[in-house]
């Protein structure tokens, strides 16, 4: 929308002095990527829109917030969190809305349309609802009071947002920028391990959309494939009770894949690079990373299926790319922390394959 576009104001009634509002408590929320500009002032139960050029006024409801505080952490996490909030907020019948959005999120998922909130006066007069819970599903949040809410935190769980999947991808659409980029890493690397041109541009063409490949083509189908090691290794996550997943399961999941198609291509984006060179040595996997993560991310979900390994990027990867998924079946132990919060139903969706 032009910059000259007219904008509608949310008339507030006149409230009197006993129940008059400090309205600097209530600094303007930014609206994104929304149109019109919706310019919010503090109001009873209804307020009056004055549009442009209209003769008469309607009423209509003040929003009712359903908002979140994304935590400070990996990209999974604040995906997963976000995705959460946006599907009990619509469930609910209420506005989604985030915190102090961070900027990165934004740079990275342009088309994102929560409400972003400042933390204020009256963000911090929000009732919470706090589930305290990781990787599993919490019913309470099927049916809230409506009400202006913070829910969190984590939130792990495709329940929350299957309804409203296809919502979530629209939104999870990375910007061309950090897109432009995965094409470049992927070419370097292909091309520096000695592909071929012609299929390094069908695989770029794969990943843009572009090319189309069949089940015994003379072309590779593209299958990405994730490795969570790094922080996993720490004896704090050990004693937590998360797990990875070793060289055989990898071996498995690709062999899934290679007894089903004639020709495949495997991405592999390793947070151990020394680790998967030395255990993965077959010809047709390209083994690198990025040093940004949702260039790593965009990577595996350009691709025609996933293997992921633990972990939520990997996740998000998987489920982004819209093709079969392979996840490791052994993800925490048992009687630990992580272990005893860990559903594997509710983490995982129904139709991803397990594998050990």
């Amino acid at each position: 929308m032009s910059s000259k576009a007219n904008k509608i104001v949310i008339l507030a009634p006149r409230q009197n002095a006993t129940n008059a509002v400090n309205e600097k408590q209530f600094p303007l929320p930014e609206i994104i990527n929304s149109t019109p500009n919706i310019q919010l002032r503090p109001a009873n139960k209804t307020t009056a829109i004055a549009l442009p050029n209209a003769a008469t006024q309607r009423q209509v409801e003040a929003p009712v917030y359903l908002a979140i505080t994304l935590i400070i952490g990996r990209l999974g996490n604040v995906m997963f969190e976000y995705a959460a909030m946006f599907g009990i907020a619509k469930a609910n019948n209420m506005t989604p809305a985030v915190i102090d959005l961070d900027s990165s999120l934004i740079t990275a998922f342009p088309s994102l349309t929560a409400v972003n909130l400042p933390k204020n006066n009256f963000t911090r007069s929000f009732k919470r609802v706090i589930t305290g819970r990781d990787a599993s599903y919490d019913k309470r949040y099927e049916k809230l009071e409506r009400i202006d809410t913070v829910i969190g935190i984590y939130m792990q769980s495709w329940k929350y947002f299957w309804n409203y999947r296809e919502d979530i991808q629209r939104q999870f659409t990375f910007s061309q920028d950090v897109a432009e980029n995965a094409y470049k890493a992927v070419k370097d690397n292909m091309l520096d391990s000695n592909r071929t041109e012609a299929e390094t541009n069908h695989v770029i063409g794969v990943m843009k959309g572009l090319t189309n490949t069949t089940k015994n083509g003379a072309f590779p189908i593209l299958v990405g494939i994730h490795v969570r090691r790094g922080d996993y290794l720490s004896q704090n996550n050990i004693n937590h009770g998360f797990r990875i997943a070793d060289e055989n399961y990898l071996r498995n999941a690709m062999k899934l894949f290679l007894d089903e198609y004639r020709n495949v291509t495997f991405l592999m984006l390793c947070t151990d690079l020394a680790w998967c060179k030395e255990k993965i040595h077959t010809a047709n996997v390209i083994i690198f990373s990025t040093p940004v993560p949702a260039v790593d991310m965009c990577i595996l979900s350009k691709c025609q299926h996933v293997i992921m390994t633990v972990g939520t990027f990997g996740w998000w990867g998987a489920f982004l790319s819209g093709g079969k998924v392979v996840y490791y079946a052994s993800p925490a132990t048992s009687n630990t922390t992580y272990g005893n919060v860990l559903v594997i139903e509710d983490f995982f969706p129904p139709g991803w394959i397990a594998l050990t």
